[in-house]
Parts: C-alpha cells; structure tokens; sequence
C-alpha cells in the first residue's frame, strides 16, 4: 500500500514516517525559537537549562520527550551559522561540525578553563577567531579554524542542511 503507484502500491505514505518527520519539524521550529509556542515551551522545560543538555522526566509532555529524542539525529541535520556568536553556548551547542566543545575538550576541561555560560562570543575579536582570552584555545583551535564567521550584525542561527535554503522541508526529510 506504501509503495508508489508506479510500482503496484496506492502511493499513500508510511504513517510512521509521517509521524517521525513530524517530531523533526516540532525539533525544527523549538530550535528556531521564533514563535510564541516554541518560546512557552523553552521557558516551561528549559528554565534556562541549555536544550542540549535537558533530561527527560517522567512529568513531561509526549511532545516535549518526542523533541529531545530528535536531538541525537537533528545534530546531523542541521548546521549553526555564526553570525555575532552571542546566540550560540560555546560548550553546548553543536556548533563544531554537529559536535559540541564540551565532547572534544570533556567536562572536567568545563571547570577548568572557563564557566558554562559561555558564548562562542568570548572567542570572536573583530570577526576573526581570537584565543587569547581563552587559555585553553589552544586545544580546540584546530576543531574551530575552519569555521567560517560572517562578517554582519545578524545572531547567529541554525539551518537545516537538507535545504537549500536552510529551512526546514518535510519533503527534504
């Protein structure tokens, strides 16, 4: 019944992997952070917790536990444009090749080189990678000098990499 028409079927789609691309949308726009549903939802199971972090509770939402279960997956799916840096946690965010600081570095390198409220901002000096604030820089510098900051007032942002035009496209996924 799933398979296309032109191969026997009726063309009608998995029912699964309409609810899976389904979650992945809902990841999509919480990540976005633009609309009043998704802002509710940060300040209800975030409380200023960093999203890559958050732990399922037995309390949440299916909605919500169906959010972070995309996390491991959505790391591929989408890329962090830096713009300013102010928007992006320079530990958490899977800002270094779908990667975060803290799995190259670790967490004990976390307490000893700097507080975990950092932006990848406090490493950014007149668009360019600056190290000479971060004692430790020199670590993580090969991992980050590729990486391209662009030179504008925009924040930074997350884009889709299945999508030419960063968005999220329920036919892409």
């Amino acid at each position: 019944m799933c398979k296309p028409k032109k191969f026997g079927g009726l063309g009608l789609r998995n029912i699964k992997d309409i609810a899976d691309v389904s979650k992945f949308k809902l990841f999509w726009k919480f990540l976005e952070g633009k609309s009043h549903w998704a802002r509710w939802m940060c300040a209800k199971y975030l409380k200023n917790k960093n999203f890559w972090l958050a732990r399922k509770e037995v309390h949440h939402s299916y909605v919500w536990k169906s959010i972070l279960d995309c996390r491991e997956i959505g790391k591929n799916l989408i890329q962090r444009k830096l713009k300013d840096g102010t928007q992006t946690s320079l530990w958490f965010d899977p800002w270094i090749s779908g990667n975060s600081l803290i799995n190259f570095l670790g967490w004990n390198n976390l307490h000893i080189l700097g507080g975990d409220k950092d932006k990848v901002q406090s490493i950014i000096n007149n668009n360019r990678w600056s190290f000479h604030n971060n004692p430790a820089a020199h670590i993580f510098k090969n991992a980050i000098s590729e990486i391209k900051i662009e030179q504008n007032s925009l924040r930074d942002h997350w884009s889709w990499k299945l999508s030419s035009k960063d968005k999220f496209s329920f036919k892409k996924v």
